[in-house]
């Protein structure tokens, strides 16, 4: 058997590199930053609808026709979504981003040819811009920003943290924050999967050593292990035969909702139950409310 990390995880490690360490990755989503980089991936497919106050601008992604659409930031935006009035804390928070690559400052310009807008970065604005889309060039004047006053500043935030967000992968960041504030010695890897003869056999979120314990994690955005009882056994099944495989102390389930599924918790049990360990049978903790002030930590009996 071999473990190796699955496209989640190798991103979590990009981000890692991108702000230095997997712990200022931890503290940076865990803190209320958190909501103004979610604020980046729009609801909405029009602006008006997305970003009702103009805290920013929907656009298309660029480069790409296949219709995805990107959010793109104003100060004032990401002032509303950190939820705070003093502008000196969130501009201290957004210039260490800016040094970090995290975000990055630019104008939103409109081609004088196709008559696309378009997010341009602060490196690449020049007194001559070029369409990404049609490939013209514009002069960078008052008509390609629509107003006669100076154009204003848009923030965007790096792709592999949004594809991050996207796909929830804040979440296990969230318990991992939260496992490490509760232990006095902690290390982790993000996402990883286990192969056997070259096939799939389970993944974790999160595993980690925690008081000199082996953890194996679940992290969700819901509070269920699947949408039907055949996916809750396979899902408990699977996490059941990685914890065997590790030697794990702990399988533990963590979720942003006020409680667990109780069909799901049970399924946990019965695989647990059920399997022959070569190891000590590992006990079962829940972790609830993720990113809010009222995380509940227990084991279940």
């Amino acid at each position: 058997m071999t473990m190796e990390y699955s496209p989640a995880g190798s991103r979590f490690l990009a981000l890692a590199r991108l702000w230095g360490s997997p712990e200022a990755v931890a503290e940076a989503i865990a803190s209320p930053m958190r909501k103004v980089f979610k604020a980046f991936s729009p609801t909405g497919k029009a602006s008006k609808d997305a970003y009702p106050n103009r805290e920013g601008v929907v656009l298309g992604s660029p480069g790409l026709t296949d219709g995805t659409r990107e959010g793109y930031l104003c100060f004032d935006g990401m002032l509303k979504y950190r939820g705070i009035e003093d502008v000196g804390l969130l501009r201290g928070e957004v210039d260490s981003l800016l040094e970090l690559g995290v975000l990055k400052r630019g104008l939103i310009l409109k081609c004088a040819h196709c008559g696309r807008p378009a997010f341009i970065a602060i490196d690449a604005l020049a007194q001559l811009n070029k369409c990404l889309r049609c490939d013209g060039s514009s002069q960078l004047v008052s008509p390609s920003w629509g107003k006669t006053t100076e154009p204003p500043w848009f923030y965007d935030l790096h792709p592999i943290v949004r594809d991050f967000l996207n796909e929830n992968g804040d979440v296990p960041v969230l318990l991992a924050h939260h496992l490490r504030g509760n232990s006095r010695t902690y290390t982790d890897a993000p996402e990883m999967e286990l192969f056997s003869e070259g096939k799939r056999k389970a993944e974790a979120d999160l595993i980690a050593l925690s008081n000199r314990k082996v953890l194996i994690a679940e992290a969700k955005s819901s509070n269920t292990l699947g949408a039907d009882r055949g996916q809750r056994n396979d899902a408990a099944r699977k996490k059941a035969l990685l914890a065997d495989v590790l030697h794990a102390d702990e399988i533990v389930l963590g979720t942003t909702h006020d409680t667990w599924q109780t069909a799901s918790i049970q399924a946990i049990q019965t695989a647990v139950a059920e399997r022959k360990w070569s190891w000590a049978v590992a006990r079962i903790r829940t972790v609830t409310g993720l990113g809010t002030e009222h995380i509940e930590d227990t084991y279940v009996r």
